[in-house]
């Protein structure tokens, strides 16, 4: 009967240093949570919240980014063609906002220095998997030029903290 009384006390001590916010201090690295507010929900009142700016972060792999890959065909006529996935492991994704950003080489070729040649922008719905996969063509004039993917998504399970999605380059490619 003592044990049990014990267990009990130790589960509702536990409970309450977590409602208490102690325990990302418990918390793995890996796992690690950050939410940051930026106003106090009525602003008239006086809280130490108000200075607090608005990112929110979830890290979800070592480097606190959701990571992804991207792939550019070489040499078509007037196009090209261009592979997507981003993968998101033990993420139920909702929904992710994707930008692939086209850059043409004049040149000295670097895209830092460079304004954008041609800007996408596509919305995913992937219905709770953890990846997002997509392949599409590009109407592009002859030139070299390289392929820069980022966004952001939201999951199932914290629907109001975005999930950045790590900046990924292509290689350069040619379109003839």
């Amino acid at each position: 009967m003592n044990i049990r009384k014990y267990l009990l006390s130790t589960i509702l001590v536990f409970c309450f240093i977590s409602f208490a916010g102690i325990t990302p201090i418990l918390a793995n690295e890996s796992t690690e949570v950050t939410t940051n507010i930026e106003n106090s929900i009525d602003n008239n009142e006086e809280s130490p919240s108000k200075d607090i700016n608005l990112e929110k972060e979830v890290e979800i792999q070592p480097n606190g980014y959701v990571g992804g890959g991207v792939a550019t065909s070489e040499g078509h006529k007037g196009y090209a063609e261009i592979g997507m996935d981003v993968v998101a492991p033990g993420v139920r994704i909702q929904s992710a906002y994707i930008t692939y950003t086209i850059y043409k080489n004049f040149g000295e070729f670097d895209p830092r220095n460079n304004s954008p040649y041609r800007t996408i922008k596509k919305n995913y719905y992937p219905n709770g998997k953890s990846f997002i996969e997509d392949e599409f063509n590009v109407n592009l004039s002859a030139g070299k030029y390289q392929l820069k993917v980022s966004g952001y998504m939201f999951s199932y399970d914290s629907s109001d903290i975005p999930l950045t999605i790590q900046q990924f380059w292509s290689r350069p490619f040619t379109v003839n």
